[in-house]
């Protein structure tokens, strides 16, 4: 049951796009987010949430400025887009 909601969240190009940035960056506001994907708050607030509640981002408040939300990949989300970046190498090595 778990493994389909994993596989649910990985279904929309928007919520993968999502994971590789943060795994390029490591972490991003709200803001930089929806700047970089061109979507609206409402549509990224839904992808965020469903990535989220599946465990492969977290939402961090960051100290430095005390008000600003950060998304980063957990533990979980990192191993899952390390084995994606090693399944697309293998794919072009083909």
């Amino acid at each position: 049951r778990e493994h389909a909601r994993i596989y649910a969240a990985l279904s929309d190009e928007k919520r993968i796009e999502i994971l590789l940035r943060l795994y390029d960056s490591k972490m991003m506001s709200f803001k930089e987010l929806k700047e970089a994907l061109h979507i609206p708050q409402g549509t990224l607030n839904y992808h965020l949430k469903m990535l989220e509640t599946v465990g492969l981002i977290e939402n961090v408040l960051e100290r430095r400025s005390g008000t600003i939300s950060q998304y980063r990949l957990t533990e979980r989300g990192r191993e899952l887009v390390t084995t994606m970046y090693t399944l697309m190498e293998k794919g072009v090595q083909k």
